[in-house]
């Protein structure tokens, strides 16, 4: 190298790439600058295959943002997830070697370590997409035996003909991942599922399914009995380049700035493919093209993402259908990062899901309610329009809206009464204020007009309130929650 020392900042978080012997002289030399030399292959420095990635900061350092300005909005699918913070800027590919506030173990190799009946447990390796990444105009991840890996388990447990339960983690097992979410044992004990091994692949085979795992550069094709793919699960991003992460492949996330974890999977997306799900969403039906996170939270309206009743499943016209056994939040990108892959991102160290396989939306939505149970069916006027507002003032406003509607023939069946039939406003003591002073007459009116009454309720008890004593020497009040 010229005589010239390895600079410290060199040491380690090598990255693999290679500037001829030649150019690299002159770039330590302070003669040439790396943004004008030709990066391809590899070399080797100091005695370790590859360039460290910091070379780049060295001598050519990415542009600083005043901390008032945000990293620019440098691709569309860029959102305010823990894991696009601090995004890096793809308008200079130089930055991109640049250490990220954050490591990855994604799935890139897996080996069959062991059979139990019908669930295979496999060794993986896996590798830090966020370095690992060769500057080629092809997409690969530096995989060979000098790159650093995370050894972890990758498990599929056959459950039916076309359903089966996917996990990763760690180490060398997965967590059993009891959660109050998965009520029914829905394993068939006569299932019979064929392995088959391959020098690149192993299939797995049902009367239902095909899986063909490839073993490097891992991915998983689900194809049903004709052959033909239904979806690929786990792979890398579908484009020539390297260099984004719109997509992740099959793994986990570190965040060191806010020291959380995050489980990555990604399901591809074929043209008009339609996506549903997810629970109470205001948006349109089809989820595909949304950015939705699942967390439980008041609406507020509903006109945005905030919902109460948010369900970690979905079914895609492709014809299958996944439901995800975590309880932590989660974010689904349908479409939104990367327009090819509906990327699921949720919170904690390990991943959990069950795949359904229909072809039919009606089957799939079956099966999976075997799983988390099924509900019984409300009663036919729940299904009719229900009509409220914040809120309704007196029992006298209430009679008239009911008036009102049948006087104008606006189809209606239930009034909901909002958060004003206390004696103070949002204050639910469950008691109706002097505003209501005749709830029986009231509620003996509005029947006699073919409406049903839902009473807004919300579960907490201001300590000035008359039933907070009590509430507190039966102790039937938890602590914690939003309003300490």
């Amino acid at each position: 190298m010229a005589g010239q020392a390895l600079p410290p900042a060199l040491a380690g978080n090598f990255f693999d790439v290679d500037v001829p012997r030649p150019v690299l002289d002159r770039v330590l030399s302070g003669e040439l600058d790396l943004s004008s030399a030709l990066l391809r292959g590899r070399i080797r420095v100091g005695g370790d295959t590859g360039l460290a990635a910091r070379l780049v900061n060295v001598f050519n350092p990415p542009p600083v943002y005043p901390p008032s300005l945000p990293t620019p909005n440098t691709y569309v699918g860029l959102s305010d997830h823990p894991l696009d913070r601090k995004a890096i800027n793809l308008t200079n590919v130089f930055d991109l070697f640049g250490a990220p506030p954050r490591t990855a173990a994604c799935v890139q190799r897996v080996d069959l370590y062991e059979r139990r009946g019908n669930s295979f447990v496999f060794r993986a390796r896996g590798y830090d997409v966020y370095h690992n990444r060769r500057m080629e105009m092809d997409h690969t991840y530096v995989t060979d035996d000098e790159m650093d890996y995370t050894e972890m388990t990758w498990r599929i447990d056959f459950l039916q003909a076309g359903a089966y339960r996917v996990r990763l983690a760690t180490g060398d097992r997965v967590p059993d991942s009891v959660t109050p979410m998965v009520v029914g044992d829905i394993a068939d004990p006569q299932l019979e599922v064929t392995f088959e091994e391959h020098p690149d692949h192993y299939l797995l085979r049902t009367s239902a399914l095909c899986l063909k795992v490839y073993r490097e550069d891992f991915r998983t094709e689900v194809l049903d009995t004709a052959g033909h793919k239904v979806t690929e699960v786990g792979g890398r991003q579908k484009t020539l380049f390297s260099t984004v992460l719109d997509s992740f492949p099959t793994g986990l996330i570190h965040d060191d700035e806010t020291g959380l974890d995050f489980a990555v999977e990604n399901f591809t997306l074929a043209p008009g493919e339609a996506v549903y799900g997810f629970g109470e969403r205001f948006s349109t039906l089809n989820k595909r093209g949304q950015t939705v996170g699942l967390w439980a939270i008041d609406g507020l309206g509903n006109t945005s993402g905030r919902t109460y009743k948010n369900i970690p499943f979905f079914m895609s016209t492709a014809g299958y259908g996944v439901f995800v056994n975590h309880v932590l939040p989660m974010t689904f990108f349908v479409g939104s990062r990367s327009y090819v892959h509906n990327l699921l991102m949720a919170e904690g160290d390990s991943l959990d899901y069950y795949f359904f396989y229909g072809p039919s939306l009606k089957k799939i939505a079956s099966d999976y309610t075997d799983l988390t149970g099924k509900s019984p069916v409300p009663p036919k006027w729940s299904f009719g329009l229900w009509v409220s507002r914040i809120s309704y003032d007196s029992q006298e406003e209430v009679i008239e809206a009911a008036r009102r509607l049948r006087a104008e023939r606006y189809p209606a069946d239930v009034i909901n009464v909002d958060t004003n039939w206390f004696k103070g406003e949002w204050q639910c003591d469950y008691r109706f204020g002097p505003r209501f002073p005749d709830p029986a007459g009231m509620f003996r009116q509005l029947r006699e007009k073919r409406f049903r009454v839902c009473l807004w309720q919300w579960p907490y008890v201001c300590e000035h309130l008359d039933i907070f004593e009590e509430a507190q020497e039966k102790d039937v009040l938890a602590e914690g929650g939003n309003f300490d």
